[in-house]
């Protein structure tokens, strides 16, 4: 029972109706973030956009990495700290959210918009920083070294990207699709936004953590609500 709860559901979720996607063209065509049908508020188009691709090799990538790096955020895989569910679905919605709307604004020249290496970006970046804060915490040069390695690792992937205008990983131009770097850029800054956000201590939380003296035991207990 522990095991089964454990799974990342909401990844895996998300992976299936992305995979299924890859089966039925036409789907993906009406889900697709399309220019013209987000000027028609088509918005729900800003996050199912995400989940169309341009064929198997595309879809395959994506998919993989979603697993991968979402299943080690949401169930805390390797040892990482889980992201709950309900924290894992806003960074998923406010980074489609927002990687939508850049590719819309930033790139005027492109039409259609498919795949989920943004969405992959940001739970890549989520991880990294998570990973930096736990070494800045622990004290542990090699974490922190790692972790920034990981993360400008990143973005000489994508600089490369943007300046070959090909993608790292798949062959984009046998894929028939255009590579969009500033999608990958934009989901990385909502990740580390996450992770900055939820680092910082709240008034309630602040107010909740509190160190009580009981009798029989004059150091006391620190306790967290």
């Amino acid at each position: 029972m522990d095991f089964t709860r454990r799974l990342p559901w909401l990844t895996l979720g998300l992976a299936v109706i992305a995979s299924a996607l890859l089966a039925f063209p036409e789907a993906a065509s009406a889900l697709e973030l399309s220019r013209t049908a987000f000027q028609q508020a088509q918005l729900w188009r800003i996050w199912t956009g995400h989940l169309t691709h341009y064929g198997l090799s595309h879809g395959a990538w994506d998919v993989a990495v979603l697993v991968a790096l979402g299943g080690t955020v949401e169930s805390g895989w390797f040892g990482v700290a889980p992201l709950g569910r309900r924290s894992l679905a806003l960074l998923w919605l406010w980074s489609g959210a927002a990687i939508s709307v850049a590719v819309v604004v930033l790139e005027p020249a492109l039409d259609r918009y498919r795949g989920l290496s943004g969405i992959d970006s940001a739970l890549y970046a989520w991880l990294c920083a998570a990973l930096l804060q736990r070494g800045m915490h622990h004290r542990s040069p090699a974490a922190v070294a790692l972790s920034l390695l990981a993360l400008i690792g990143f973005v000489g992937k994508s600089l490369f990207e943007q300046v070959q205008s090909s993608t790292l990983f798949v062959d984009s131009a046998h894929a028939g699709f255009q590579p969009v770097p500033i999608a990958h850029l934009v989901g990385a800054v909502v990740g580390l936004l996450g992770v900055a956000l939820s680092a910082r201590p709240t008034s309630t939380s602040l107010h909740s953590r509190r160190i009580r003296d009981t009798p029989g035991d004059p150091g006391g207990i620190a306790y967290f609500s």
